[in-house]
Protein backbone atom coordinates (compact mmCIF):
# COMPACT_ATOMS: atom_id res chain seq x y z
CA UNK A 1 0.00 0.00 0.00
CA UNK A 2 2.53 2.50 0.95
CA UNK A 3 4.86 1.71 -2.57
CA UNK A 4 1.72 2.35 -3.91
CA UNK A 5 1.37 5.52 -2.61
CA UNK A 6 4.70 6.23 -3.44
CA UNK A 7 4.79 5.68 -7.25
CA UNK A 8 1.21 7.47 -7.50
CA UNK A 9 3.15 10.50 -5.98
CA UNK A 10 6.23 10.07 -8.10
CA UNK A 11 3.75 9.98 -11.27
CA UNK A 12 1.88 13.27 -9.96
CA UNK A 13 5.45 14.71 -9.59
CA UNK A 14 6.84 14.04 -13.10
CA UNK A 15 3.36 15.22 -14.42
CA UNK A 16 3.58 18.54 -12.55
CA UNK A 17 7.51 18.65 -13.74
CA UNK A 18 6.38 18.33 -17.50
CA UNK A 19 4.28 21.01 -17.20
CA UNK A 20 6.02 23.23 -15.23
CA UNK A 21 9.24 22.86 -17.56
CA UNK A 22 6.47 24.03 -20.54
CA UNK A 23 5.16 27.26 -18.58
CA UNK A 24 9.17 27.91 -18.03
CA UNK A 25 9.96 27.22 -21.52
CA UNK A 26 7.07 29.62 -22.61
CA UNK A 27 7.76 32.01 -20.17
CA UNK A 28 11.11 32.58 -21.69
CA UNK A 29 9.90 32.70 -24.79
CA UNK A 30 7.79 35.73 -24.13
CA UNK A 31 10.74 37.38 -22.06
CA UNK A 32 12.58 36.66 -25.28
CA UNK A 33 9.90 38.87 -27.45
CA UNK A 34 9.73 41.36 -24.32
CA UNK A 35 13.40 42.28 -24.87
CA UNK A 36 13.25 42.27 -28.30
CA UNK A 37 10.71 44.66 -28.18
CA UNK A 38 12.46 46.89 -26.30
CA UNK A 39 15.69 46.96 -28.15
CA UNK A 40 13.59 47.66 -31.00
CA UNK A 41 11.88 50.37 -29.32
CA UNK A 42 15.31 51.79 -28.08
CA UNK A 43 16.44 51.38 -31.58
CA UNK A 44 13.74 53.02 -33.24
CA UNK A 45 14.13 55.89 -30.82
CA UNK A 46 17.39 56.56 -31.48
CA UNK A 47 16.35 56.89 -35.57
CA UNK A 48 13.77 59.52 -34.10
CA UNK A 49 16.25 61.16 -32.54
CA UNK A 50 18.79 61.17 -35.92
CA UNK A 51 15.97 62.17 -38.02
CA UNK A 52 14.98 64.98 -35.49
CA UNK A 53 18.84 66.13 -35.25
CA UNK A 54 19.19 65.88 -39.43
CA UNK A 55 15.93 68.02 -39.57
CA UNK A 56 17.12 70.45 -37.76
CA UNK A 57 19.94 70.95 -39.40
CA UNK A 58 18.35 70.44 -43.13
CA UNK A 59 15.27 70.45 -44.87
CA UNK A 60 12.66 70.52 -42.12
CA UNK A 61 9.33 70.20 -44.35
CA UNK A 62 10.84 67.05 -46.44
CA UNK A 63 12.06 65.12 -43.34
CA UNK A 64 9.17 66.09 -40.84
CA UNK A 65 7.31 63.59 -42.53
CA UNK A 66 9.94 60.69 -41.73
CA UNK A 67 10.23 61.85 -38.35
CA UNK A 68 6.16 61.29 -38.06
CA UNK A 69 6.69 58.20 -39.38
CA UNK A 70 9.29 57.00 -37.22
CA UNK A 71 7.38 57.68 -34.03
CA UNK A 72 4.66 55.46 -35.49
CA UNK A 73 6.44 53.01 -35.98
CA UNK A 74 8.36 53.85 -31.87
CA UNK A 75 4.34 53.82 -31.34
CA UNK A 76 3.87 50.18 -32.41
CA UNK A 77 6.78 48.51 -30.90
CA UNK A 78 5.45 50.15 -27.80
CA UNK A 79 2.38 48.60 -27.79
CA UNK A 80 3.76 45.36 -29.24
CA UNK A 81 6.39 45.94 -25.72
CA UNK A 82 3.21 46.29 -23.60
CA UNK A 83 1.25 43.16 -25.07
CA UNK A 84 3.94 41.27 -24.13
CA UNK A 85 4.07 41.92 -20.92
Amino acid sequence: RNLSAIINFAKFREERLIEYEEALAEKDEEERKYLEALAENERLKAEIAEAEAFVNENDPDALAREVAQLELEVEAASLEASEIE
